[in-house]
């Protein structure tokens, strides 16, 4: 039995072990800074972070979006996607935490570069419809971006988002930025399950946050 027992007890140090080594190897240890905004909604429950692979930062994003249901039950943004690159500029894949079950992805929104030059999401702002009471709630409704080159450290400046606005709520005030030599690299999600025949509000409010592994040798 002890012979059993001390068996048990080393699988289950190694099985901690392995964990930890994992997750200290994970791109979440990377993080040095959490963007935040004030006007998302409380409804829903935070998804776990999803991070861009190691070595990779995003430099794009799409956004998942039901349009006015004319009279129906609305939730406007259901869920967005970073696209990520690395530092040779070569597609590094997406990524997203959690998604509502409505609404269409639409098109993907790019930093503006140059030859030998990146430019990385660096801050942002949520457009929210404020809580209505016994009337149809949405949550967030859109999202923007600001960009800052990789080379020079120039001014964040307001990515373009096509027109890709949720027509419900209003911009709040921006996120900090990330710092120097820092991008977007991660995000979680705030997202209300399905309600059945209550009011539905999918997206809620989002997290993001900013890495610094290959960008410290930046300006």
């Amino acid at each position: 039995m002890k012979t059993l027992q001390i068996i048990l007890l080393l699988l289950f140090a190694r099985m901690y072990v392995e964990a930890f080594i994992v997750q200290q190897g994970s791109r979440e240890q990377d993080a040095v800074q959490a963007l935040i905004v004030h006007n998302g909604e409380w409804w829903g429950t935070w998804h776990r972070p999803e991070f861009c692979p190691k070595g990779s930062f995003a430099n794009g994003y799409s956004m998942k979006i039901e349009w006015d249901q004319n009279g129906g039950d609305d939730t406007s943004l259901n869920s967005i996607k970073l696209r990520c690159i690395f530092e040779d500029g070569s597609f590094a894949g997406e990524v997203a935490s959690g998604q509502g079950p409505w609404g269409t992805w639409h098109s993907l929104h790019i930093c503006p570069s140059i030859p030998g030059e990146l430019n990385l999401l660096t801050s942002f702002v949520l457009k929210v419809e404020p809580d209505q009471g016994g009337g149809d709630d949405t949550g967030v409704s859109a999202i923007k971006f600001t960009c800052r080159s990789t080379s020079t450290g120039s001014k964040d400046i307001i990515l373009n988002n096509g027109g890709d606005d949720g027509p419900f709520g209003y911009y709040g005030s921006w996120s900090e930025s990330c710092h120097p030599g820092s991008f977007i690299c991660g995000l979680r999600t705030k997202i209300e399950n399905e309600q059945g025949n209550g009011d539905d509000t999918a997206l809620d409010d989002i997290q993001f946050y900013c890495c610094n592994d290959w960008a410290l040798s930046f300006k």
